[in-house]
């Protein structure tokens, strides 16, 4: 959880019965992706238009 924390480690994987139920991302990360997502939201809005 520190490494996390410290973004030393981009994400952990939570398993289930040996099967990947989810994924923990540091914040930094987490915020880097929905900014992406955002982008490509607008440039998929953009391209309707």
């Amino acid at each position: 959880m520190e490494k996390l924390k410290k973004s030393e480690s981009g994400k952990i994987v939570i398993l289930k019965n040996n099967k990947f139920e989810a994924v923990m991302l540091s914040m930094k990360e987490f915020e880097r992706l929905q900014n992406a997502m955002q982008l490509l939201e607008n440039i998929y809005k953009n391209q309707k238009a």
